[in-house]
């Protein structure tokens, strides 16, 4: 019994010992710390994250005459590039984002070889030493108080470089000191064959252009050769200081001392024509190289690429594609390629007699008052097309397999805001945002096989014309609507346009005489659907004949918003959806839903966003995601509320994504992606 007893007494001290140290596990430690291991932190269901951000260095427009300064090639496919405040290193015919140079005004990038050589600028001056840039500006920046620098070196430590208003600085024994031209006038070419003997060539429509450095005399006060209006020097090769040639919008051959202009004819005709050289090599007395030639430089579009092959033009024209132009074109060892102001790099194959595509290009920004167009196929294949400025007229993101990457733009095109595939990534239409932004104002442009071709059925001639969406059922049928401006009533007219099989062509079907502007269309099959306007108005298709709906007015103030970007309507379905619009007096957000085609009262109207919305989504009309700039909010149960935060207030997740968001798409409201001005790209994911 004692036996029995001992055990029980032991039992119910061990219990209570057990209860007390679980009871003082749950007590503050004194450090601030509990254990939680019971309890789950609470969290969003979901994430945004950053996928990728897409990038391409930007070199410029062709017909800046500084901007093939800003890339030097070692070997082919190879070298080393200056944008953006960063230096761009080419391997392989890729591009890699290197070092950054911070806010320096980096002009000219030279090279020895693949590991060495120098970049400069106004104030700034950087040394590439085995492969690693160095920032030497605190010892040279005082002596770069020019802009527009060209650079030519013999070795590392020897070479010119020459700037705006006849600034040069010379290289000696590695060290750069400030020199005297006495030229006033902005250089835009050098060519040594020493460290103290050269030909610099200067800007003056009215003065001279070629100027001679040598040992005994330094730089020539006096020059030669009459310059001419919007006539540039670009490139000076030497062979000796008094042989050579030089080449930029025509070409000078330099012999026993003197600069005379080479008898080549115009490689065409044209309204405003322009003809630059962009590499030229010689051989006896026979010129050959590439040309870029513009028959109206003052328009956008036309551009080709031509052949000089002993001092004669070939036939054929090459075109690339708009904003893909090239910098620079170069040759290495017999191997002809080029850089393009969008990043872009080609190779010519002599072959198949044609240029192709080694790397896309792209612009860094799109322009949300041109719009950005995106399709998908599912969550792991689509595209997206917008405008990003001069660098990337008609970039194109693609989707493949889960892999973003720049896609090859579109021929001669510019600003395309609507985009349709069918059934994959390779197939589809897109439509232009405004007149201008393609060769002779071509409104459409066809995917086939991966490759696009503009098309020539539907041009526009006013800035105001814009096609908003593109909708198929297959890829020879279709709709597409927006815009059309007649300047001679000063109307803009609600525009509807048809793809036919049957002709294979796109045709104006029937125009409204309102400005209700639509922007979405929705098809039950290639005659009967409905469509929506940007102020939420509803148009049906009946029987191949559209009418605008008699049951359903647009919201009247967000048909007067001007500014496109500041006021959106999506649908849910024909009767329901939701709009909003931004009234820049009073810094207030509209958000309204249509439900069962009644306009009710504005949704949460105290929510506090003081910016209009810049893209959203829906997977119905209780369930979505919406942007407003950097930040993202989430529609649950027909309510906005900031991502985020939780039914308590507190913070769980950060609602700022860094970037500003133009476009959203969903697949559902767990999976989907977001696309930045920056070619940020964001995908949302369940948060498991």
């Amino acid at each position: 019994m004692f036996k029995r007893i001992f055990i029980s007494v032991i039992g119910l001290l061990l219990f209570t010992f057990i209860v007390m140290f679980n009871s003082c596990s749950l007590v503050d430690s004194g450090d601030g710390s509990k254990d939680d291991t019971d309890s789950e932190a609470a969290k969003e269901e979901v994430k945004w994250e950053k996928f990728v951000q897409l990038e391409r260095p930007n070199l410029g427009g062709i017909y800046y005459e500084g901007n093939s300064y800003k890339f030097a090639e070692d070997s082919y496919n190879n070298g080393w590039a200056v944008s953006g405040g960063y230096f761009w290193k080419l391997t392989n015919g890729q591009w890699n984002k290197v070092k950054s140079y911070g806010d320096a005004d980096l002009d000219a990038i030279v090279l020895v070889d693949s590991d060495n050589g120098w970049a400069v600028g106004n104030g700034s001056v950087w040394k590439l030493e085995n492969g690693s840039w160095i920032d030497k500006s605190s010892n040279y920046g005082s002596q770069f108080s020019a802009d527009n620098y060209k650079v030519s070196l013999i070795d590392i430590d020897t070479g010119w470089a020459v700037g705006t208003e006849g600034s040069v600085v010379k290289l000696s024994a590695g060290e750069w000191s400030l020199g005297n031209s006495g030229i006033s006038d902005n250089f835009t070419a050098i060519g040594l064959v020493n460290g103290s003997s050269g030909w610099g060539a200067v800007y003056n429509a009215d003065g001279n252009t070629f100027y001679s450095l040598t040992t005994a005399n330094g730089w020539a006060t006096t020059g030669q050769v009459t310059g001419e209006t919007g006539i540039y020097v670009k490139r000076i090769e030497l062979s000796a200081i008094n042989t050579g040639f030089a080449y930029g919008n025509k070409v000078w051959e330099l012999s026993d001392g003197n600069w005379s202009e080479v008898s080549i004819d115009d490689p065409g005709t044209g309204t405003n024509p322009k003809t630059t050289y962009l590499y030229v090599s010689k051989s006896g007395s026979d010129y050959s190289g590439w040309a870029l030639f513009d028959p109206d430089y003052t328009k956008d579009g036309d551009e080709v690429l031509k052949k000089l092959s002993g001092n004669s033009w070939d036939e054929k024209s090459y075109s690339m594609p708009s904003g893909t132009l090239p910098v620079r074109i170069m040759n290495n060892d017999n191997n002809i390629w080029a850089v393009c102001e969008n990043g872009a790099i080609w190779k010519f194959d002599s072959n198949e007699d044609k240029w192709i595509l080694v790397l896309a290009g792209g612009g860094n920004i799109f322009y949300i008052n041109y719009g950005v167009g995106a399709d998908f196929i599912d969550i792991n294949n689509g595209r997206v097309v917008g405008y990003a400025g001069e660098q990337g007229k008609g970039t194109n993101l693609k989707l493949e397999n889960g892999v973003w990457s720049y896609a090859p733009s579109i021929n001669h095109a510019g600003c395309f805001l609507s985009i349709a595939l069918t059934g994959n990534i390779n197939t589809g239409w897109v439509a232009s945002s405004c007149h201008g932004s393609s060769e002779d104002g071509k409104a459409f442009a066809n995917l086939n096989n991966g490759e696009w071709t503009l098309n020539e059925d539907i041009t526009f001639d006013h800035q105001g014309d814009k096609v908003r969406t593109v909708v198929l059922i297959d890829k020879d049928n279709g709709w597409a609507a927006g815009s059309v401006y007649d300047s001679v009533t000063k109307v803009y007219y609600d525009t509807f346009w048809k793809l036919d099989s049957d002709t294979g062509i796109w045709t104006q079907d029937q125009q409204f005489t309102t400005n209700h502007r639509p922007s979405f269309i929705h098809l039950d099959d290639i005659d009967n659907g409905w469509a929506t306007g940007l102020d939420g108005t509803k148009w049906v298709l009946i029987n191949g004949i559209w009418s605008q709906s008699a049951d359903r007015q647009g919201i009247a103030e967000a048909a007067n918003i001007t500014y496109e970007e500041r006021v959106m309507f999506y649908p849910i379905d024909e009767n329901n959806g939701w709009e909003t619009y931004f009234d820049y007096d009073s810094s207030v957000i509209h958000i309204i839903k249509l439900v069962n085609n009644v306009w009710q009262q504005e949704v949460q109207p105290g929510i506090g966003i003081a910016s209009p919305i810049t893209a959203w989504a829906f997977t119905d009309m209780d369930t979505g995601w919406i942007a407003v700039n950097r930040y993202i909010y989430k529609v649950k149960d027909g309510n906005i509320s900031k991502y985020g935060v939780d039914e308590n207030g507190n913070t769980i997740a950060d609602n700022y994504l860094g970037d500003y968001i133009y476009k959203i798409w969903l697949q559902d409201y767990k999976n989907g992606w977001a696309i930045g001005r920056n070619m940020n790209i964001y995908r949302l994911s369940p948060n498991d």
